[in-house]
Order: structure tokens, then C-alpha cells, then sequence
């Protein structure tokens, strides 16, 4: 068992791709049993971290697909699919920052979840100013970004 980025989360290589879609990705909620569930977009460049995330939330019940840069991530054709994104600040390429102005700017509404491991007091408050809903230093603690995540889906 390994654990990579998530603090309290042990889960073993599964050899699923990080970047396959789920089957249905046509609507930002699918709906199981009586339950709504999130479609969480995670953008994260380290492939241990983007996995741990994907089996966190997976585990939590929430549809995921993964992407390992911001320029891979745009090139969805309906971002506003995602009920929620999670993304990492320093990615390769177009950072996390610049990739909230970007949707920003294009009026998208899709709530921002940030992780990072530069954990810089000035680069969280223009996050946050933006209006990502949290910015949580890595190790992400599991618990921390579940509660982001139900907060950003406005639960």
C-alpha cells in the first residue's frame, strides 16, 4: 500500500488511467439511487498525488476525471460539466493561477478547490480573492478536501 500527497489515505496501484474519463461525463451531477454526486475535475501534475486524490474521492462517492496540466484540462469541451475542480497551484506550463484567471475571464462558475505544496501567504489570499473556495497545503488531509469539496457544491 502506498500513499502519496493525501494525509490518513493508504490505497494500492491499480493500473487504471488517471486521464480516462468515467463513462458518463455529460452532466456535472449523475444521479445514484437517491444521492446526487459530484463530477470533480482533478488537475494535478504529480501522477502519485492525481491518483491518491481520484481514489480519495471515488471512495467518497464522486465522479472523477483527471488531468495532469492545465493546457490537457481546457481542452475539455464543456468545462462547466465539473461540479467542482480541484488544482494543484504549481503545475507545469499554464500554473493554477493563471488557469483560475483563464476560467475566470471566460465566465465559468465552476467552484476551484487549490492544493499546493508551496504554501505562500500572498499566493493564497490572490487564490482566494479570485474566489477559490479553499487552498490547502499538500499533504492534503482527506478530511480537509472532502469538506472543501461538499463546501464548494454549496452542501
Amino acid at each position: 500500500m502506498a500513499s502519496w500527497g493525501i494525509t490518513g489515505l493508504n490505497l494500492a496501484e491499480d493500473g487504471r488511467s488517471p486521464h480516462a474519463p468515467n463513462s458518463e461525463n455529460s452532466t456535472r451531477e449523475v444521479m445514484r439511487g437517491d444521492e446526487s454526486c459530484a463530477f470533480v475535475a482533478i488537475v494535478e501534475d504529480d501522477i502519485h498525488v492525481l491518483r491518491s486524490m481520484d481514489r480519495l474521492l471515488r471512495a467518497a462517492g464522486c465522479r472523477t476525471q483527471s488531468f495532469t496540466s492545465a493546457e490537457e484540462f481546457l481542452g475539455q469541451l464543456n468545462l462547466n460539466m465539473f461540479s467542482c475542480v480541484v488544482l494543484d497551484v504549481s503545475l507545469q506550463g499554464m500554473n493554477g493561477l493563471e488557469l483560475q484567471g483563464r476560467l475566470s475571464r471566460s465566465h465559468s462558475t465552476v467552484p476551484i478547490v487549490f492544493v499546493t505544496a508551496v504554501d505562500l501567504e500572498e499566493v493564497k489570499a490572490a487564490a482566494l480573492q479570485a474566489g477559490a473556495i479553499a487552498y490547502l497545503p499538500k499533504p492534503v488531509n482527506e478530511g480537509d478536501l472532502l469538506k472543501a469539496i461538499h463546501s464548494a457544491l454549496g452542501e
